[in-house]
């Protein structure tokens, strides 16, 4: 990976991610995210529910990226995101948003499924700007959310990107738990 991996991120205390939730159940089954530095985790549930194993992962937009086309002539960032399903020490990508030209506040409005999630697994959201032809596209920024922060009614919420460790804007996503069947 080009900044080292999405976890170590998370375990700076700079700044948290901003994400809006349903509040906790009135009996205190549920819990609302915590959020850290570059990721979105859960406290401990008191009692453990169902996951559907299916998530809609809606990529609405971002602000504040960083301009990596710097070169005079060059533009701004032409920004895309890579979304990843992590399940232990493996990460495999999910899908891809397309790349939007010349922006460092892009609006993608992409939706992609990631089937097979579990307790355990994470997703990782890697931002990059895509360079020519030849030349390694770069790490605008990312960030990842363990599969106990997403609620059971889902998330709506503006996460901080990190890249090594500095601020690196934010992006915001939309993310719903799909029961196996369930087409969305």
């Amino acid at each position: 990976s080009a900044s080292g991996s999405v976890g170590a991120a998370g375990s700076a205390a700079a700044n948290s991610a901003q994400v809006s939730s349903p509040a906790d159940t009135a009996d205190g089954s549920a819990s609302a995210p915590v959020a850290l530095c570059g990721s979105v985790q859960s406290r401990p549930l008191e009692s453990t529910f169902h996951i559907p194993q299916r998530l809609k992962v809606e990529i609405l937009s971002a602000e504040n990226l960083r301009d990596a086309d710097w070169m005079i002539g060059g533009g701004c960032s032409d920004p895309y995101v890579v979304v990843k399903h992590r399940k232990g020490d493996i990460a495999k990508k999910a899908f891809t948003t397309p790349t939007i030209a010349d922006s460092l506040n892009p609006v993608w409005n992409h939706v992609g499924y990631v089937p097979n999630m579990s307790a355990d697994d994470a997703l990782e959201f890697w931002v990059y700007d895509e360079d020519m032809v030849g030349k390694p596209d770069d790490l605008l920024g990312a960030v990842h959310i363990d599969s106990h922060a997403i609620p059971p009614e889902g998330l709506d919420g503006t996460l901080e990107l990190l890249d090594q460790g500095e601020d690196a804007g934010t992006l915001k996503v939309r993310i719903m738990w799909l029961e196996d069947d369930e087409m969305a």
